[in-house]
């Protein structure tokens, strides 16, 4: 997703049916997480990241080109519209 060729996570949230006694989940944005390359990931802040899913989320999906290439993240909102984040992509140097 940033764009260092390395496995990356992004989730999202929010429920609006936990256990009675909670309430609902509806606070959170989602987050990115960066692989290391090693098995361990480590959270980005939204603002660095910019990725950041404000409603109740429903489902997320990696976007890839027709050669595979990945090159974003769509994710569903419950009553909103899509939201669409594209791959980062890191210039030879």
């Amino acid at each position: 997703f940033d764009g260092d060729g390395l496995e990356d996570i992004c989730a999202a949230q929010n429920s609006a049916a936990p256990v009675p006694s909670t309430g609902a989940f509806d606070g959170g944005l989602g987050v990115f997480l960066r692989g290391d390359g090693r098995g361990k990931f480590t959270a980005v802040p939204a603002g660095e990241s910019g990725f950041a899913v404000p409603g109740f989320a429903r489902g997320i999906a990696k976007i890839t080109s027709r050669n595979g290439e990945p090159t974003g993240v769509a994710v569903t909102r419950l009553d909103a519209p899509l939201v669409v984040f594209r791959t980062k992509t890191v210039s030879a140097q």
